[in-house]
Parts: structure tokens; C-alpha cells; sequence
């Protein structure tokens, strides 16, 4: 969810999709070279046997139930040919392929699906993404996360909160009691370290984790949705961080609440949200994050007994080659 669309098509043919490949030469629509000569993007030529093409996609989803390409094709066919209904069906068989390929466990895919679904706007804006989904994205990609988000993403979250934490650190005159929320492979623990006397950290994916444990920065970390494990912590911190992290929510008020509950008087919450129109609290955008309102920010913070110390607009990281618009915000507990 945080890298780049990957290309889903597949890089080696098997048997079934060379034969696939050959049927939709035979229906005058296949050209180029494996492995994406059976892929959805072929149907675009004005010409060729549509027919052939549904068949040819078919016999392929009978080898292979689960073959992305087979149901982005139909899909797609389905589609040019005004059967909205149809396309809709393989829409969604492509979402479960895409969720059994992540391992979900079968409780858990009919949400993730519709969550998948909802990214795209087929199916209503959920106020959350399933943390199965999240744990199963973040297992996935936590071997190359550092790699991806400080190479062609540009991330510079964890110097952002650095930053903040520098001011929080010199206004107290002491180490700092920190929870690092979503903290991940632990680049922002490993950014504020010298600035800690104590460091918590929460992160649903097991694999990000084992990383941030390779860092020696924390004290204890915690694999569990940060709104569970942060329940009995009353008063606990001088600081909560979350860098990167609350876009995977939409409804952030039960985040604030948490928070506030786990600060000490004085506390201080210090995040990074990507930002959305002031038209709508938050918004589930095409890459499966939410963009939430500076409106709304503020609005949380006051129902919550914060006072907003500071806030601006950062460069958090890049999508697609441009900075996303982001903003960080410094919340002092009331």
C-alpha cells in the first residue's frame, strides 16, 4: 500500500497462458511478446473476435481460477461490451485473488475485498482498512521497506518528527517517556533514540518488527493494533509519535482519544496525516490511504483537549514521482 502500483502481470507463462496467448493471436488481438501477450491491455485493438477472446480467457481461468491477467481480461471485456453487471463479478474475483495471494485467512477476506473494492469506488467508503490487510501488506513488503520508502519514495517522516521532538526535548530539559505508534522497522526510534528515556513501539505486522528489533532503539515493542494495546496505558508518556500511519485509518477520533488517555498532563502527539479537500472529513483514495481534512484535525483536537502547537505542510514522501500533500502537526494535551 505504500509503494508504488506493482505491474501484475505475470513475468513466466505457464502451459495454460501460452495457450492462452495463442488463442487471442487466432481472435486478431495478441501481439508483442511474453509474458503479456494474453493480458486485458490487448482488447484495446479495435480489432479481433471478442467472443474468441471471452473463450480463450475462460479456458485459462479453468486451469488457473485465480489468474489476475485471465480476470482483468474479462473484466475489461465484460465491460466494452456493456455488461456492466458481468464485469463487476470478475472485478471482484480479481479482489479475492489479490487478497488469497497476501495469505488472508478465509474470516478475512470478504472484508478486504470490499475494502479493495471501496479504493477503486465500487462498493461504499469503509471508515477503516482492515488490520488484516494491513498486517498482511506490511508482512509482505517489510524486507525492502527501508529500501523503498528512503529510495524512489523520498521518505522523510521520521526526520520530520525528529525534528519536532528536538523542540519537545529542549522545552523539557529531559529524556522523554515515548510510544511509538506504527512504528514499523523503527526509523523513527532509531531518529529520536538519543532524545528518549524510555521507547515503546506498536505495529500490527510481526516481519516490521523483527526489523525494528534488529535496531536496539525500543524497549519493548508490541505486534497489535495500536488502539488495543494502548488501553491500559493511562498517563503513561510524555510523547506519542505516528509518522506515516494514521492514513490508514479514516475515522481518527478513537486514535485521539487513545492518545490522550495514554499522555501525561502536558503530553505532547506529535503526526503526520496525507492531506485531503476541507469538503470532507476524510477521503479513501485509489492507493487504498485516506486523506483527512486539516478541518477536521482541528476539529478532533478540540474535542479531545488538545491545543495544536504547530502544524505545516511537509514533504512526507513521493507517489508516482511527486511529494504527496502532507502536513504534520505537533498536538499538546490540555
Amino acid at each position: 500500500m505504500f509503494v508504488e502500483k506493482e505491474n501484475n502481470l505475470n513475468h513466466t507463462d505457464s502451459q495454460a497462458e501460452v495457450a492462452c496467448r495463442q488463442a487471442m493471436s487466432d481472435a486478431g488481438f495478441a501481439f508483442g511478446s511474453p509474458p503479456a501477450a494474453f493480458h486485458w491491455s490487448q482488447l484495446i485493438k479495435p480489432t479481433g473476435d471478442k467472443k474468441a477472446a471471452k473463450a480463450a480467457y475462460e479456458v485459462l481461468l479453468n486451469s488457473e481460477p485465480y489468474n489476475k491477467s485471465a480476470l482483468e481480461g474479462l473484466a475489461y471485456l465484460y465491460q466494452t461490451l456493456g455488461m456492466s453487471a458481468q464485469a463487476q463479478q470478475y472485478r471482484k474475483k480479481l479482489r479475492y485473488a489479490e487478497v488469497k495471494a497476501l495469505g488472508l485467512k478465509e474470516e478475512y477476506q470478504n472484508e478486504a475485498v470490499e475494502f479493495l473494492l471501496a479504493k477503486t469506488g465500487e462498493a461504499l467508503q469503509p471508515d477503516n482498512m482492515p488490520t488484516a490487510l494491513i498486517t498482511a501488506y506490511f508482512d509482505k513488503y517489510a524486507h525492502q521497506y527501508d529500501s523503498l520508502l528512503q529510495g524512489s519514495l523520498k521518505y522523510q517522516g521520521h526526520e520530520l518528527i525528529r525534528e519536532q521532538v528536538i523542540d519537545v526535548y529542549k522545552a523539557t530539559d529531559r529524556h522523554l517517556n515515548v510510544l511509538d505508534i506504527g512504528c514499523g522497522t523503527g526509523l523513527v526510534g532509531e531518529a529520536i533514540f538519543e532524545f528518549s528515556k524510555v521507547i515503546h513501539g506498536m505495529d500490527l505486522s510481526e516481519r516490521m518488527l523483527d526489523f525494528a528489533r534488529e535496531r536496539n532503539v525500543y524497549d519493548q515493542l508490541y505486534a497489535e493494533d495500536y488502539l488495543i494495546a494502548i488501553k491500559p496505558m493511562k498517563e503513561a508518556y510524555d510523547l506519542v509519535t505516528a509518522s506515516d500511519v494514521l492514513n490508514y485509518r479514516g475515522d481518527l477520533g478513537e486514535t485521539f482519544y487513545r492518545v490522550n488517555d495514554a499522555l501525561e498532563d502536558g503530553g505532547e502527539f506529535i503526526f503526520t496525516i496525507e492531506l485531503g479537500n476541507k469538503a470532507k472529513d476524510f477521503v479513501l483514495r485509489n492507493t487504498g490511504r485516506y486523506q483527512h481534512s486539516n478541518e477536521y484535525i482541528q476539529k478532533l483536537a478540540h474535542q479531545h483537549n488538545y491545543t495544536i502547537i504547530h502544524d505545516e505542510d511537509v514533504e512526507l514522501r513521493k507517489e508516482k514521482g511527486n511529494f504527496i500533500d502532507a502536513k504534520l502537526y505537533r498536538l499538546k494535551k490540555s
